[in-house]
């Protein structure tokens, strides 16, 4: 815009504008007129590509409006319906969600619906911002005093024509959520009560949508349990949903495909992206220690709810609700009840945080047998030997299950769940046989409308595949179904070896213990400890190399 016209049109809409701001108010308005003001992201122009405009899945980045065309993604129009009546009401409305869960591509398409109404809105991020409390409403108020300019070329026109000017529409509120509940005397605070507005997820109904939509794009076909697997792996969360996709798009339709790259690729996959690399950096981080402490004996390897209703524990609880890693039921400045965000957050925090923070194991090389292979039982054994005493004894108190038999004689005792126990197996296993080139990474196995869910391990190295599958004080009925659908499992992973390992604290079942039939190639280990883990008693129903199994006699460890 030419310098003169731009003063004129400046000065009338702001007639008292300083002869420097109007300055800086034109130098900011010919800064990229194409860019967007806050994301600094430009608008695709498509004489400058020579690439087919081909769809694709948008991983870690906000879909901006001219990209949704061009990306598969769930509209959220629809469910922004009640959001853009509390605007309109004219609430001050926090919108919170996970990391990378669309909170930016929300905002972004409330925006052009606030518009349509004949709203004038401005995108602003908190992240701009001084940290300093004396400084920060001078900031801010400079802040979106930029915004504005950077926004008046284009829409000077619609300003004058707009209805209500009187909505900031603020984005990235990350680090204000995190003062607020972790400083709770703080000095700043808010100048009006707020409406907190959950960032819904995608249902397994749009999840379906958008692949149904890459399908008919790409002229494939998806098996559905690739689909269901996605949608209870991610939670709904946008951002790994999109993740998967692209995974999808590079890999076959077939589900054992997809098996396979889940357990050998996607963990990594996912940790080396920016968003889960602060994430996981934020966790490691001094400050986060007591929250880790807490996730570590409440929550991770579960999926299930956890009460919690020490005010400490609360505080800890919000930060970790900040970073994305858990969720709460109900009321959310009210609640007490959370439980894992998904899947795929537990598994990336068991693999690249828990054995960096808590690195006890063994520092002898890991045995082996006379075919030079990894040796399954001296290394279970061994690796007992590191378990976090204090943390299987809080298992009985803070994440337990009821034993189904007699517990020191007494019957409905409490004993350690399967999460205790797999949580300490995994990290020690991690510490110690990733240094000798060995690869373990853990899998969820879940079933869409079912509570039937599960963990395993699998432990690579070569052509060795080993499966262990961890069960915790199970009944003959929970053994005979892990013993059947665990074969299931190690055929599509063609394992070399397929262990159960069942820990329990059971009267006398270390006499008489339940084995698999003799024809199943299942190999099993029976841990019995007491409920200060200061006692333990193996048992073991293995091969030999004839084919031939049999058990040993209980063996103090």
């Amino acid at each position: 815009m030419d310098f003169l016209k731009f003063i004129d049109e400046y000065k009338k809409r702001f007639p008292n504008a300083t002869p420097e701001l109007v300055n800086e108010a034109f130098k900011i308005s010919n800064e990229h007129p194409d860019e967007h003001p806050v994301l600094g992201k430009r608008e695709f122009s498509e004489e400058f590509s020579t690439l087919p405009n081909k769809k694709k899945f948008s991983v870690n980045s906000t879909i901006m409006p001219w990209e949704r065309k061009n990306v598969y993604f769930v509209d959220p129009a629809e469910n922004n319906k009640k959001l853009i009546e509390l605007i309109c009401e004219g609430e001050y409305v926090l919108l919170h969600g996970p990391r990378a869960s669309g909170k930016s591509t929300r905002a972004l398409r409330a925006i052009d619906q606030l518009e349509e109404r004949g709203y004038f809105c401005i995108y602003f991020a908190f992240s701009y911002l001084s940290d300093n409390v004396e400084r920060f409403w001078t900031t801010c108020a400079r802040g979106i005093r930029r915004e504005l300019v950077k926004k008046y070329n284009d829409r000077v026109n619609n300003l004058r024509k707009a209805k209500h000017c009187n909505i900031p529409f603020m984005e990235n509120l990350d680090d204000i959520f995190d003062i607020l509940y972790l400083h709770p005397d703080s000095t700043m605070s808010a100048t009006r009560s707020y409406l907190t507005f959950v960032l819904l997820k995608p249902d397994l109904q749009q999840v379906e949508f958008i692949f149904k939509d890459f399908m008919n794009d790409r002229d494939l076909k998806i098996d559905d349990r690739i689909i269901d697997d996605i949608y209870k792996s991610t939670n709904g969360h946008a951002g790994l949903v999109n993740l998967c996709g692209r995974v999808v798009d590079a890999i076959s339709g077939e589900y054992s495909e997809w098996i396979l790259y889940k357990i050998n690729n996607l963990g990594m996959e996912i940790s080396n992206y920016a968003t889960f690399m602060r994430l996981i950096k934020s966790l490691k981080s001094d400050d986060a220690r007591d929250a880790m402490n807490l996730l570590r004996t409440r929550f991770l390897g579960s999926l299930d709810t956890e009460e919690i209703t020490d005010c400490n524990e609360l505080s800890l609880v919000r930060f970790l609700i900040s970073e994305g890693v858990l969720i709460y039921e109900g009321d959310f400045r009210n609640s007490k009840t959370f439980r894992m965000s998904s899947p795929f957050i537990d598994l990336l925090i068991r693999r690249y945080v828990i054995p960096d923070l808590y690195p006890s194991y063994p520092l002898n090389k890991a045995p082996l047998r006379g075919d030079y292979k990894l040796d399954t039982l001296r290394i279970l054994e061994t690796a007992l030997s590191y378990f976090d005493k204090d943390i299987i004894q809080m298992g009985s108190s803070r994440s337990f299950k009821i034993a189904p038999g007699r517990v020191n004689g007494k019957t409905k005792a409490r004993v350690p769940r399967e999460s205790i126990y797999e949580n300490e197996l995994y990290r020690v296993l991690v510490n110690w046989l990733c240094k000798e080139g060995a690869e373990v990474t853990a899998q969820w196995h879940l079933k869409i409308n079912s509570n039937d869910k599960y963990c395993d391990i699998v432990v690579r190295k070569h052509d060795q595949v080993i499966l262990l599958e961890l069960l915790a004080t199970p009944t003959k009925g929970q053994l005979d179904e892990h013993y059947d659908r665990v074969l299931i499992y190690a055929e599509s992973l063609s394992a070399t070896e397929t262990w159960i390992v069942n820990f329990t604290c059971e009267d006398g079942v270390e006499l008489c213990p339940h084995w698999p039939s003799l024809d199943s190639g299942v190999q099993a280990v029976l841990f019995k400890h007491d409920l200060n883990f200061t006692k333990v008693q193996m048992v073991t129903h293995t091969w030999d190399t004839t084919g031939k199994s049999y058990a040993t006699s209980v063996k103090e460890i």
